[in-house]
């Protein structure tokens, strides 16, 4: 009895290091990736699988990965997404990713801007008559604006296409509280689609560093987290937000 006791204790005691001995790579899609992560650099994470340590080293995109949970528990955090801005080498070797999207978020409004995120991410300030110019992952997304109200609008992005977004001012309760709506844009959209396309083709996108980016998801880390935990709670099943949906994909020579 005694000896079955210590086997016990044994056993529990090495599954808990095997537990606590891997990391684990949390994917933007999902799923799960248990792993022994070797180095990160600028572009990809590269790693042995858990169980073929042995085996080859693999590299994995930083932008699919959400974050990583260390065998020590710590937990490094990810962007979901990043600006093309005016990098022009950016941009074609995003042309060539299956699986990167390009969002266009057009603000056409005069005298209005809008502090936009991608899921728990700061995206930037969308100022009057300009546009910012997103990469990020196929599959499901979450895009939100903070202005008076706060609008949502998910998203089932294919890889390899682009979209485009128009970050609309909309009249509420008075001529002074203007509300915003993320309106996604389709060619059929004879109003709003040809003035897009027109911005989009006269100017370059507007540029937000790595270092503002930074400060500003630091700042807000508080305001983001209350109002996802909103979305989640409660606007999520009693307002009727918008989505974009794969078929409202734009070629991308249209944008070129």
């Amino acid at each position: 009895m005694k000896t079955k006791k210590i086997l016990s204790i044994c056993f529990i005691v090495l599954l808990n290091n095997v537990l606590f001995s891997q990391d684990i790579i949390y994917m933007t899609d999902g799923n799960e990736i248990k792993a022994k992560v070797v180095e990160i650099d600028d572009s990809d994470i590269k790693y042995k699988n858990f169980n073929q340590q042995e085996g080859p080293l693999k590299n994995i995109s930083r932008s699919l990965v959400f974050m990583i949970k260390y065998q020590d528990g710590s937990i490094e955090k990810f962007s979901v997404g990043t600006q093309i801005g005016n990098d022009p080498q950016k941009l074609r070797d995003s042309y060539s990713t299956k699986t990167e999207v390009i969002v266009y978020f057009v603000n056409l409004a005069r005298g209005w801007k809008v502090d936009l995120f991608h899921q728990d991410q700061y995206i930037g300030e969308v100022k009057s008559k300009e546009y910012i110019r997103y990469q990020c992952t196929s599959g499901n997304n979450l895009f939100w604006a903070s202005t008076e109200n706060k609008e949502f609008l998910t998203a089932e992005l294919e890889g390899g296409c682009s979209y485009i977004v128009y970050v609309r001012p909309v009249k509420f309760s008075g001529f002074w509280k203007v509300h915003v709506e993320l309106f996604p844009l389709s060619s059929d959209n004879k109003d709003y689609y040809p003035k897009a396309i027109k911005l989009i083709k006269s100017k370059k996108p507007l540029y937000i560093s790595k270092e503002e980016i930074t400060k500003m998801n630091s700042k807000l880390r508080s305001f983001i987290t209350i109002n996802l935990e909103k979305y989640e709670n409660e606007w999520k099943g009693k307002r009727n937000f918008k989505n974009i949906s794969s078929n409202q994909c734009i070629p991308r020579n249209e944008l070129d």
